[in-house]
């Protein structure tokens, strides 16, 4: 291909990313594609590794937009050129087969999907030094897990884990992110699976070696080590460890305050964690502080009627409802009666305005709210 033709197919290429990304138009994005397609093809004749790069970029713009049976396609036309061309051991080769073991992941054929994607990940072992396979196999191997843990299949996804484990700990040693990083993973995956205890002692040595790189070599990844405290306290709150949980939320804000601000959407949702937290141990004023931290920095950043907004506000209405229920009960017990419903009746009209009537927490409030009426109407009585 003359010079001047590149770079007339690199600026359409060009364009066509312009085009899907900037303006969302998958439509004219394709059209661009289809004729970079025809001009290769044209100059270069059908069996040539820039006509399969051009069916490759094809196949991915479908699979953006959930065309998969299309992107196979694409993605098998591209392949066939590939191994004719290149060769089974070659990296495009490898790319290609990942993509397509994706597409019948998302098809549903999870058979083909591992068969695609364990030949990439042999072609990549294959052709890569050995100090490189972590970082070149890396989203492969999770592309691979991904595809295993959606089909329950926990133990072969520990051993893709482990392995990498065993590459990582060879090459770098213990105190290293990326480490950390599949540390987490192996955590992740006892959550599901079920098994706090386990994922609170793995979640716990993830952590720990965060702060280990912080003092040793000055850096962490605090938005990695905050998703860990975070989920070391979803844990504990699965456990009923609730003071646990607070203790590591409260944490986590902190590191989001330091790394974001006081108004932003992350430390805005941080408050709103610790507010729920907070509420489950009956801290209602604690509680309800947090969650108007949130409402005000979401109220900021957003406005009113954004859903987290809303969220945010429900939650508060929620906590609201359920401290004037708490009160309600406590003034019953003490026999005053119409104070107790004065309460309800607070705790009623949260719940109407924040939730509906049909909501199973405000018909759960309008029967003790009844119940009390008609105790009152009993006491009249007598």
């Amino acid at each position: 291909m003359e010079e001047n033709e590149q770079d007339s197919v690199e600026e359409l290429i060009r364009q066509a990313h312009l085009y899907y990304y900037k303006e969302g138009n998958f439509q004219k994005a394709k059209e661009i594609f289809d004729s970079v397609l025809e001009i290769k093809t044209k100059e270069l004749g059908e069996d040539d590794p820039d006509v399969a790069c051009t069916l490759y970029l094809i196949g991915f713009l479908l699979t953006l937009e959930n065309h998969d049976n299309e992107a196979l396609e694409q993605f098998e036309r591209a392949l066939e050129i590939q191994l004719k061309i290149l060769g089974e051991k070659h990296k495009d080769t490898a790319k290609t087969y990942q993509m397509i073991g994706e597409v019948y992941g998302s098809l549903g054929n999870f058979d083909k999907a591992e068969e695609m994607l364990h030949k990439a990940v042999d072609i990549k072992l294959d052709i890569l030094p050995n100090d490189d396979h972590f970082e070149g196999t890396k989203g492969l191997y999770q592309s691979l897990a991904n595809l295993l843990k959606k089909q329950g299949k926990f133990s072969e996804t520990v051993k893709i884990y482990k392995s990498q484990l065993a590459t990582l700990l060879k090459k770098h040693g213990e105190c290293h992110s990326d480490v950390v990083e599949v540390y987490a993973k192996i955590a992740e995956l006892l959550r599901i699976q079920h098994r706090p205890d386990d994922a609170l002692q793995m979640i716990g040595k993830s952590i720990d070696l965060c702060f280990r790189l912080l003092r040793e070599q000055g850096n962490c990844d605090n938005q990695l080590l905050t998703e860990l405290i975070d989920s070391k306290a979803d844990t504990a709150m699965a456990l009923k460890n609730f003071e646990a949980a607070t203790r590591g939320l409260s944490l986590s804000l902190k590191i989001q305050i330091v790394e974001f601000g006081e108004m932003h959407r992350f430390t805005a949702l941080a408050y709103q964690r610790l507010g729920v937290v907070y509420a489950q141990r009956d801290m209602t004023e604690d509680a309800l502080l947090s969650f108007e931290k949130a409402i005000g920095i979401l109220r900021n950043v957003f406005g009113n009627d954004h859903p987290e907004t809303k969220n945010a506000v429900l939650h508060h209405g929620l906590t609201t409802a359920k401290a004037c229920e708490n009160v309600s009960a406590l003034k019953l017990d003490q026999g005053l009666l119409q104070d107790a419903i004065d309460l309800s009746a607070g705790a009623l009209k949260i719940l109407r305005r924040d939730l509906d009537e049909d909501h199973a927490t405000t018909k759960r409030r309008m029967e003790a709210h009844r119940s009390l009426l008609k105790l009152l109407l009993e006491n009249r009585g007598n």
